[in-house]
């Protein structure tokens, strides 16, 4: 192994994966993981999807997107190739864990996903965990009409909803079936300090991230 393939090896990110339907608090939990952990980053899968489709054109124009009967998906092998980008050039001089919302969004993004791991190894991290937030529809309805974004509207949600039902939880089931990824799943009913509590417990029961990181040692929802 040359010196360049160890330097990657060892600053190859831990991924932990989180996932759950519109309203659960995927991003409200990321973000506060990343300010209040160590050496944690939160990257949105769809952040990353509209910065390559910028820097690519149009995913569209391209014909690289994939229609199935809950909805229509980034093609798999760009959206792992954006993923792939963006670890790349963001690979810092400490090995990071990073917490990647909204990825893998069905069963054919996760399955290219470890076949390219097989082939290109640390350029795409490590994938060690997924986190999968369940809460109750009427709970994550009364988050989105609160949060009022330009995809919370009902006929967007519902199509939303429908595609991760249909799409997202076959992906989580891919994942506990022999790929070596631990999925914990974690109660996303309670908001706030309570569900970050909650959160945090999914992660030390999961053995995530063991008590010796300190992570309770640490005051809670700071600067959030």
């Amino acid at each position: 192994m040359s010196h360049s393939t160890r330097t990657l090896e060892s600053k190859a990110p831990h991924i932990i994966v989180v996932l759950g339907p519109p309203g659960s608090g995927k991003t409200f939990h990321c973000q506060t993981a990343a300010k209040q952990m160590h050496h944690v980053r939160h990257i949105d899968m769809d952040k990353i999807l509209h910065e390559g489709e910028h820097e690519w054109g149009s995913i569209h124009a391209y014909d690289r997107c994939q229609k199935t009967p809950a909805g229509t998906f980034i093609n798999s092998g760009v959206a792992v190739a954006f993923l792939e980008d963006h670890l790349k050039s963001s690979l810092g001089d400490t090995q990071e864990t990073i917490l990647l919302e909204g990825f893998p969004p069905n069963v054919e993004q996760a399955r290219k996903y470890f076949e390219e791991a097989q082939r290109f190894g640390a350029k795409l991290g490590r994938l060690k965990a997924a986190i999968s937030l369940t809460c109750s529809e009427a709970i994550a309805q009364d988050r989105r009409i609160k949060r009022g974004g330009p995809r919370d509207d009902p006929v967007n949600a519902h199509a939303r909803c429908k595609a991760y039902a249909e799409e997202t939880v076959p992906a989580i089931a891919y994942l506990r079936q022999g790929t070596g990824c631990k999925v914990v799943d974690v109660s996303a009913d309670k908001s706030g300090t309570e569900g970050w509590l909650v959160f945090q417990d999914g992660l030390e029961v999961g053995d995530i991230f063991p008590l010796k990181t300190g992570l309770r040692g640490r005051s809670l929802l700071v600067g959030v």
